[in-house]
C-alpha cells in the first residue's frame, strides 16, 4: 500500500475508472494528492445510478433505482492496476495516471451486486469453491475505424483487408502507439490485424488468471478509443456500424486447470470425471445456454445484424476423440474445443474452448461471467452436447426474442444477480426498443437504419 501511495502521490491527475454495465469506462479525475487521501483516510464516494446508465445517460425506470443526487457507493481501487497513461496528450510525462476500481456498498457493506467486475468475481469463485478449478482465458477483441462526413458515420477504407499488410502499413503508427499503451497498462498483446470488414480491426491480448481478462479487455477497448481519438478517428465497438463492415465480436477463449484442495483431492463434482467429460460438460453448458449468452452479449439493435441470430447454435470438438459429436460443416462455429501446444517446445497438447458468441458490444465482465455460470451448470448437471446438429437451441433472431431468452434462463439471471438483471432488461425495453426501434420509420432502407442506429450507439460503444 505504501507504494501505491506514493505513486499517487508522485502523480498530477490519477483517473479513477470504473464500469458501467454497457462494459464502457466511466472515472473521477482526481488530484494525486486528494487520491492518497481517499486510499488511506477517506473512501471516495459516488452514485451508483451512473452504473447501469444507457448511451443517453438515462437510468432505466425501475422501482427501486432512484438517482438521488448522492454518492452511496465506495470506488475501491486495485493498487496492482495502477499506471501512467502513456498514451494522454498531457505534455509533461508521467502527469496522468489511472487505477481500476470496483465498487463497495459503505460502511462494510459489502460488493454492489450489479457492479459488472463484482459479477464476474462471484462465478470465479464459484468455479474454484463449487468445483476446484482455475480458470485462465484471454480475448480477441475487434473493432471499426471510422470518421464523420457530411453524410453521417463513414469508414476510414473502401473495403476489407484481411491481414493486409498495405493497410497495415498505412495504420503502423495508429497501431505501434496501440500496442505500447496497451503493454503500458500491463495488458500483454500477441498480435493486431486488419479483419475482414473495411476499417476493421482485431486485437488479441495474452492469458490471464482468474477474472483479470474480463479486466484486460475492458482497459483494452477504452484504450483502443482513446488512441484512436488521438489520431482524430473514432475507433467504435458498435458490431456494423456502415454497410461496408464485418460484425465485430468479442471471443473468450479460456481453459481449465484443475486445482486439489488441502486434502490433494478434487471436489465432489468432478469425481469420476476424466478431463474430456469434464470439457464435454462445460462445452455443452455453453450449448445449453447459448440463447441466453447470446442475449446478454447482444445488448443492442444493432447486433442482430450479424450472420448469428435465428440460427441453431453451432459447436465443434471433432479433434478430440472423446468428445465425439457431430461434425459440422459450416462457415461459423459458435463454440469450440480446440488443440494447442503447450509453451514449450514439444510440450503436450491442451485444449482451449473458445465462445465466439460475444459481440464487440458486449461488457467483457458480463461475457465471462455468462460464460463461467453456463459452464459451472454443465458440469453440476452433466449436461450432454446434442446428438445431431438440429437438436442445438435457436439463437435469438431480434432483441424481443433475446429478451424472452433471457427471461427463460434462470441460470443466467443467477448468475448476474436480480439488479443487474433487471437492468439488463429494462435498458433493452425502455432504450433500444422504446427509443431506437421506435425511430425507424416505412420503407426504411438498411443504409438509413444503421445511420439511425449509429447516432445511438457509435460513439457510445
Amino acid at each position: 500500500m505504501e507504494t501505491f501511495v506514493a505513486q499517487l502521490k508522485a502523480t498530477q491527475l490519477v483517473r479513477w475508472v470504473f464500469c458501467d454495465t454497457n462494459g464502457n469506462a466511466r472515472s473521477k479525475l482526481i488530484p494525486g494528492g486528494m487520491s492518497a487521501h481517499f486510499v488511506t483516510r477517506q473512501p471516495r464516494r459516488f452514485c451508483t445510478a451512473v452504473i447501469p446508465m444507457t448511451c443517453n445517460s438515462e437510468l432505466p425506470h425501475l422501482a427501486w433505482v432512484v438517482d438521488n443526487g448522492y454518492p452511496d457507493c465506495e470506488m475501491v481501487p486495485d493498487p496492482d492496476s495502477f499506471h501512467l497513461v502513456s498514451w494522454s496528450k498531457c505534455q509533461q510525462p508521467g502527469s496522468i495516471g489511472q487505477v481500476l476500481c470496483s465498487t463497495n456498498w459503505p460502511d462494510g457493506g459489502g460488493p454492489v451486486e450489479f457492479d459488472p467486475r463484482n459479477v464476474v468475481r462471484r462465478q470465479i469463485d464459484r468455479l474454484d469453491r463449487e468445483l476446484g478449478l482455475k480458470l485462465a482465458s484471454w480475448t480477441e477483441m475487434q473493432w471499426h475505424l471510422c470518421k464523420r462526413g457530411e453524410t453521417g458515420w463513414t469508414s476510414t477504407e473502401p473495403a476489407g483487408h484481411l491481414d493486409g499488410s498495405q493497410l497495415m502499413q498505412k495504420y503502423e503508427v495508429l497501431v505501434s502507439e496501440l500496442c505500447s499503451s496497451l503493454m503500458d497498462t500491463g495488458i500483454a498483446v500477441e498480435s493486431v490485424s486488419p479483419g475482414s470488414g473495411a476499417g476493421q480491426f482485431c486485437v488479441s491480448l495474452g492469458s490471464r488468471d482468474g477474472a483479470a481478462a474480463a479486466d484486460d479487455a475492458f482497459m483494452g477497448r477504452e484504450i483502443v478509443k482513446q488512441v484512436a481519438a488521438n489520431h482524430n478517428l473514432t475507433a467504435t465497438f458498435m458490431p456494423i456500424p456502415h454497410l461496408l463492415a464485418s460484425a465485430s465480436r468479442l471471443r473468450i477463449n479460456h481453459q481449465l486447470v484443475e486445482a486439489p484442495d488441502t486434502r490433494g483431492d478434487f471436489k465432489q463434482p468432478l469425481k469420476n470425471l476424466a478431463p474430456p467429460q469434464v470439457l464435454r460438460h462445460w462445452l455443452a453448458g455453453l450449448v445449453h445456454h447459448a440463447p441466453g449468452i447470446a442475449a446478454l452479449t447482444w445488448p443492442t439493435l444493432n447486433c442482430y445484424r450479424s450472420d448469428k441470430p435465428g440460427r441453431r447454435v453451432t459447436w465443434s470438438c471433432s479433434d478430440l476423440s472423446t468428445l465425439a459429436s457431430p461434425t459440422q460443416a459450416l462457415p461459423v462455429v459458435d463454440l469450440r474445443i480446440a488443440p494447442m501446444r503447450s509453451a514449450e517446445d514439444g510440450g503436450d497438447v491442451v485444449w482451449r474452448l473458445e465462445n465466439n458468441l460475444p459481440s464487440s458490444a458486449a461488457s467483457a465482465h458480463i461475457a465471462v461471467a455468462a460464460t463461467v455460470a453456463a459452464g459451472i451448470d454443465g458440469i453440476l448437471r452433466r449436461l450432454e452436447l446434442p446428438t445431431r446438429p438440429e437438436e442445438a437451441p435457436m439463437l435469438p433472431a431480434d432483441l424481443a426474442s433475446g429478451l424472452a431468452a433471457l427471461e427463460a434462463d434462470a441460470v443466467m439471471a443467477d448468475a448476474l444477480g436480480a439488479q443487474l438483471f433487471d437492468f439488463c432488461r429494462e435498458a433493452r425495453l425502455q432504450f433500444d426498443l422504446a427509443m431506437v426501434a421506435a425511430k425507424a420509420h416505412a420503407n426504411e432502407s438498411d443504409s438509413e437504419a444503421l445511420k439511425r442506429e449509429a447516432k445511438f450507439y457509435l460513439e457510445f460503444h
